[in-house]
């Protein structure tokens, strides 16, 4: 877990930068984090009024707003917010579909959006913290998410929780972003010059 908070450190406050930058943020924009907490805004160079919805109903975040609720069917009004953030969430969404809602729901409910996401093509998958397995078939995944991976040795994570891995994270291609957000810009996060995460602009 502390390779992973190291190199999170390390792109994290660049996200947060960029993000102030690309959408012009200011304390009085509206921003809706989409499965999010505190860590991201506690780098952010802008403090905007900040909402966050999340399934989970214990998740305490103390000084914003939290609202709980499934981002493929979000509980707000169509333009609510001025722009919707969200940082490596939709690649858990177990299936094309659910990622096609939760997009809709993205620019039905925001006027400007932010989603960022781990390139599919990048050798390392960050869930695991091993190269290559997002190329593994789905059906040997657990077994080798337990015995194969960084956070197997690390977690030591049990059967159930391997399957469960193995269906939740789906992780996305460039064109399957642009099919998603077609009228964003799709900007490319680089790590020793490969495209580690994928952000689309709207």
């Amino acid at each position: 877990m502390n390779l992973l908070n190291t190199v999170a450190g390390h792109f994290r406050p660049q996200r947060m930068q960029m993000f102030v930058r690309l959408l012009g943020i200011t304390p009085s924009t509206t921003v809706l984090d989409v499965g999010g907490g505190a860590a991201n805004w506690a780098i952010c160079p802008v403090q905007p009024r900040i909402t966050i919805l999340n399934l989970d109903s214990n998740i305490y975040v103390n000084g914003f707003q939290l609202v709980c609720g499934d981002a493929t069917k979000m509980p707000f009004v169509d333009r609510q917010f001025d722009v919707i953030f969200s940082n490596s969430v939709i690649e858990h969404l177990y299936t094309p579909d659910r990622q096609k809602k939760f997009a809709d729901e993205v620019t039905r409910v925001g006027n400007h959006y932010f989603i960022q996401t781990p390139d599919y093509w990048f050798p390392v998958e960050p869930h695991y913290l091993t190269p290559f397995v997002q190329f593994v078939p789905r059906d040997c995944k657990p077994w080798v998410h337990r015995w194969l991976t960084l956070r197997g040795w690390m977690d030591k994570p049990s059967k159930d929780t391997c399957v469960e891995w193995s269906d939740e994270i789906r992780l996305l291609r460039a064109r399957e972003m642009r099919a998603l957000f077609p009228k964003a810009t799709l900007v490319r996060e680089r790590a020793f010059g490969l495209s580690k995460s994928l952000i689309a602009v709207g």
